[in-house]
């Protein structure tokens, strides 16, 4: 049994989950975010992106990247693995190609709670908290934030 304060980690998890799955909607917000990370910013779109390859976690995004790799004669710059709708806002913004990978939220949503599940019994850790219907509502948040750009 946890104790009150081993519930302030996960709490914290959660809510940070929660936060950031708003925040992926949201290009100004995203970008400046990830920009005060001082993270290497290859994966984002940048103006050397020539493609825009994203989808929610577990939806077959490094599959699709690497199909659509070796089909190149050239190296491509590809804006891709950071699971926000904000990369597929704004290559479209910049009228980049882009390609949405989707998968049945039913599976993706399982597929990444299992990897979680996987995460903490490899580390003997509960990092990540976040339960099966905060995943689904990030799946759902991710999608619909990018439908008004469906075309």
């Amino acid at each position: 049994m946890l104790t009150n304060l081993e519930y302030v980690p996960r709490l914290f998890s959660s809510i940070t989950y929660e936060l950031r799955s708003i925040v992926a909607t949201s290009p100004p917000l995203f970008f400046t975010l990830l920009a005060s990370k001082k993270q290497s910013l290859t994966q984002a779109v940048n103006k050397n992106t020539d493609i825009v390859i994203e989808g929610f976690p577990r939806s077959g995004n490094r599959f699709a990247v690497g199909a659509f790799k070796q089909a190149q004669n050239d190296a491509v710059n590809i804006a891709t693995h950071l699971h926000a709708p904000s990369q597929i806002i704004r290559g479209t913004q910049r009228s980049l190609p882009v390609l949405v990978v989707i998968r049945k939220p039913s599976e993706a949503v399982t597929s990444f709670k299992a990897l979680i599940l996987e995460s903490h019994d490899r580390l003997n850790t509960f990092l990540h908290p976040w339960s099966l219907s905060q995943i689904l509502r990030s799946n759902t948040r991710f999608y619909t934030s990018i439908l008004p750009i469906k075309e």
